[in-house]
């Protein structure tokens, strides 16, 4: 969230990163290892809570969004993956 917020503190003249010295990169990395984790962890979940969860499935196109520079990654390319993640129980 704080990637995808970032454009717009760049345009106020803000930041969302810390000041103690952080950058887009150390987000990113961080966003990374917590998707990984949080997915290696899913299937142990009871299906009830997909809801809570399956949204984590946007965090790789939100990253490679990013890195492009783009605001974030197509609407259609979104849905298309929540229903993927819905049907299939997997982030």
């Amino acid at each position: 969230g704080l990637l995808r917020a970032s454009a717009h503190w760049r345009a106020t003249g803000r930041s969302p990163l810390p000041r103690a010295g952080g950058e887009a990169i150390d987000l990113r990395e961080r966003a990374r290892a917590n998707y990984e984790e949080a997915r290696n962890a899913a299937p142990s979940l009871p299906k009830e809570l997909f809801p809570a969860f399956g949204y984590l499935a946007f965090i790789p196109g939100y990253l490679r969004a990013h890195e492009r520079g783009a605001a974030e990654q197509q609407l259609l390319l979104r849905q298309a993956k929540l229903v993927t993640a819905a049907a299939t129980g997997r982030i």
